[in-house]
């Protein structure tokens, strides 16, 4: 089944200020020029008393305050797990022999708030992409909290292409590339499945490597 592919919401623009901006620096020059007005000087000397230096702690220390705020945001975004990932990766049979037909199968664990599906799915065997998954969806549903036993598309262990490999090992590589959060209602008694959203933190890959029979 074809399902077309939705994109998120688009987000509006975000407004943009500048803490540090030019208007700040000019109100600061006029207080400066306030505060000197009483003083008789030379006309070759600078308007503003030698010496008179912003203080260090008012110049630098918002932009290290920013810095640190920006640092520490990257580091939970680094450690953050995505709500969707692939727990294992099972071909059958587990060793087979040149141009044997295998069965793939895939668990998929859910540890979001909303259940997933439109699964978009990438395979790699021996790094060769498999043309089987392009432009498909797979429209299992996993709900919050739980596991999922997905079964892929069948392949062969060797093919026009991918002859054996010469160390005897195939590896298979799985990855969830996209999926939707889904939200279920019913219309007239049939089920509807309307997309809140793009899962986040996807891709995820997980690969396994099986010594073939000769």
């Amino acid at each position: 089944m074809m399902v077309a592919e939705i994109d998120p919401p688009a987000f509006g623009d975000l407004a943009k200020s500048d803490p540090f901006g030019g208007q700040g620096n000019g109100e600061a020059e006029e207080q400066n020029g306030q505060g000197f007005r009483g003083l008789h000087v030379p006309k070759s000397l600078p308007s503003r008393p030698i010496g008179y230096h912003l203080p260090m702690r008012s110049r630098h220390f918002p932009c290290l305050l920013l810095l640190v705020s920006l640092l520490g945001g990257a580091a939970r975004a680094e450690t953050a797990k995505p709500a969707l990932s692939i727990e294992s990766v099972k071909v059958e049979p587990a060793s087979p022999r040149p141009d044997t037909l295998c069965h793939l199968t895939v668990t998929l664990k859910n540890a979001g708030e909303q259940r997933a599906s439109a699964l978009e799915m990438l395979v790699r065997v021996n790094g060769k992409e498999l043309a089987a998954y392009k432009k498909r969806l797979y429209l299992t549903a996993v709900e919050p909290g739980a596991t999922r036993e997905i079964r892929l598309f069948n392949f062969w262990s060797t093919e026009t292409g991918r002859p054996a490999p010469a160390d005897g090992r195939l590896n298979v590589e799985v990855t969830l590339s996209r999926a939707s959060w889904m939200q279920k209602t019913t219309r007239d008694g049939a089920e509807v499945w309307t997309p809140t959203g793009d899962a986040p933190g996807l891709p995820v890959t997980k690969n396994i490597t099986l010594k073939m029979a000769k």
